[in-house]
């Protein structure tokens, strides 16, 4: 019931600026997931042109096939089914995170889902009617279980619906599980032929769309946040070998960390490092891309109360408030808009106003990419030299 009240509140929701009411009950991407499924049932091609302004359809064929469905459904029926789903999404993956840390506390979860939608990831998800969510418990049913029979078909599944996905491959190379890598693979490629029976103009996505990063925003936005986006907008570069460089700087220093999370036996935290490599090596992210902060603060959550014992409930407590406050303040400018709006984003989206607050997440996951190598990296010197001695 809880449920199916909060996706209709979700629904009702209208936003006011200066007195306005904007209207907006169907959030715009999906309004654009609806018109691209609308667009297929009528026999129409969705590569051509944009579908709601000037938003195109950025997504692969095959994600098309699911959105065809959604789209025989009433927006407003849609909508519920499309929050609903992402709703519980989020509060799956922090249940298999903390299962996964071998503290499986449904309650915690469910206060953890409230306390994240206070985060401009997930917010921004459930504002736009994004995917992200739905991405991110198909790539974490796949990582999180120890034993998983299917292990890759969710990983290819995601990357068939948006191609990023296909990142985490990497988990599976080095836990050196090659069958799921090749699994992973296949499914990508099954979703791939799919797409072909399913959109009349499939083969311009992978000829044109795929490469033209512009068709999913511009780098000069704030709200773009990857290793590509600081360089067109903060170095003034548009350089492809560069960013290609740098690209594969961090895809090595992300296949680092997430072998020293995975030989700590920290998949829930692997899972959150891949993630934010995945956001900044993609050609373009979103702000809204980054919910990868959800399994990265359950990590933080559960290694603190991993230090303490059943008598230290109020320490434990404090530590899990301690973790989402500092989520919630080191993402300005994005996430404070909602619970503080002194300090929300204040003037201008675009170049001229502060450069440090344009960095939220690129910059902050780079230091946490590489503070945690290094920091896990020295230790385990420093345990093989012990044993050694």
């Amino acid at each position: 019931m809880l449920l199916w009240l909060g996706a209709w509140m979700a629904r009702k929701e209208t936003y006011v600026v200066g007195g306005l009411d904007l209207g907006l009950h169907v959030p715009t991407d999906l309004q654009v997931y609806l018109l691209a499924g609308r667009r297929l049932n009528e026999g129409g091609l969705l590569y051509d042109a944009p579908l709601l302004g000037e938003l195109p359809f950025t997504y692969p064929p095959f994600a098309a096939g699911v959105f065809r469905w959604l789209a025989t459904l009433t927006p407003d029926l849609a909508t519920i089914i499309w929050q609903a789903a992402n709703l519980l999404a989020l509060v799956a993956v922090i249940l298999l995170c903390f299962s996964e840390r071998r503290r499986p506390v449904a309650f915690l979860a469910v206060l953890l889902a409230v306390a994240f939608l206070a985060t401009e990831p997930v917010r921004g998800s459930f504002y736009y009617g994004q995917i992200n969510l739905i991405l991110m418990l198909l790539v974490a049913v796949d990582v999180l279980p120890r034993h998983h029979r299917l292990a890759g078909v969710g990983i290819g599944i995601a990357a068939g619906l948006k191609l990023t996905p296909a990142f985490f491959v990497i988990i599976f190379l080095v836990q050196r599980r090659f069958r799921a890598a090749a699994v992973a693979a296949g499914t990508f490629l099954a979703t791939v032929v799919a797409g072909f029976f399913i959109v009349p103009d499939a083969g311009a996505f992978w000829r044109e769309a795929m490469l033209n990063s512009e068709r999913v925003g511009v780098h000069e936005n704030p709200g773009a946040q990857s290793i590509k986006s600081l360089l067109v907008r903060n170095a003034g570069t548009d350089s492809t070998l560069l960013w290609l460089l740098l690209a594969l700087l961090v895809t090595a220093l992300t296949a680092a960390a997430a072998w020293l999370a995975l030989r700590r036996g920290n998949r829930t935290l692997a899972l959150a490092l891949t993630g934010i490599g995945a956001c900044l090596v993609s050609p373009f992210s979103w702000f809204h891309h980054w919910v990868w902060i959800v399994p990265l603060t359950v990590a933080v959550i559960a290694g603190i109360a991993s230090r303490i014992d059943a008598r230290g409930f109020l320490a434990a407590q404090l530590g899990a408030l301690f973790t989402v406050a500092v989520v919630f303040v080191i993402l300005l400018p994005y996430v404070s808009g909602v619970l503080w709006p002194q300090m929300a984003y204040p003037g201008p989206w675009f170049l001229e106003v502060n450069v440090a607050w344009q960095l939220a997440f690129t910059g902050y996951g780079l230091l946490f990419l590489l503070g945690w190598t290094a920091w896990a990296g020295w230790d385990r010197y420093r345990s093989l030299t012990a044993d050694a001695r």
